[in-house]
């Protein structure tokens, strides 16, 4: 679903634009402090992209004790099935295993986040915007990100816009800090100086060049 926009600004009257919105729903479970900037990665596509990110932080102490239940729950589960001659699963080893890994972290003091990013796409006809959004969606899908559109739900990414809003649980991602930290949410394309011998490309093709008598 998109929004269509009447211009009345002076010099753009008379022009409909049209926009949707899209939401990160999930994640890949395990990324490099390098080369993972996955916000940053919306500067590859050669037209503008505007992304808002909410994020909470929890205390560690909080999450500690919530996981510590849920880790006894599942290890009298575990025992439970043994007793049985029940066959344990792979998934029940794996969770015991990143819940051991996250009580440590916690335990270090590390923090639990929460956040929500949403994308808004805008084109000047609807062939123009569906084709950036499936452009977008293509690029993230390989790896390993999925971004879903806001079908019939248009309001909630407007709101995700305003300053102050609260995160909609619906589109939350629980992470530890690392992952929003590596995304490059505060980087931009705009490396070197305006003018000067050329030194290179950046990974997204920009060109970089430095004045030296600046």
């Amino acid at each position: 679903m998109s929004v269509a926009f009447h211009h009345g600004e002076p010099n753009e009257k008379g022009k409909t634009s049209y926009q949707s919105f899209l939401a990160l729903v999930d994640v890949p479970e395990d990324i490099s402090p390098v080369g993972s900037e996955w916000i940053y990665w919306l500067f590859a596509q050669n037209f503008p992209v505007d992304v808002s990110i909410r994020f909470e932080i929890t205390p560690p102490q909080d999450e500690q004790r919530k996981l510590s239940r849920k880790r006894k729950e599942l290890k009298g589960d575990m025992e439970t099935k043994r007793a049985d001659g029940q066959e344990i699963s792979d998934t029940d080893y794996e969770t015991s295993d990143i819940g051991r890994k996250l009580e440590r972290k916690f335990t270090k003091g590390m923090p639990l986040i929460k956040f929500e990013t949403i994308l808004a796409i805008a084109g000047s006809s609807i062939r123009e915007m569906e084709d950036r959004v499936k452009a977008v969606q293509s690029f993230y899908a390989p790896r390993f990100y999925k971004f879903s559109r806001l079908r019939g739900n248009v309001l909630e990414g407007f709101k995700a816009f305003i300053p102050g809003g609260d995160i909609n649980p619906y589109w939350e991602i629980p992470s530890d800090p690392g992952f929003v930290a590596v995304s490059g949410i505060h980087c931009n394309n705009a490396i070197g100086d305006p003018a000067g011998p050329y030194l290179g490309d950046t990974a997204q093709g920009f060109p970089v060049l430095y004045d030296m008598g600046r």
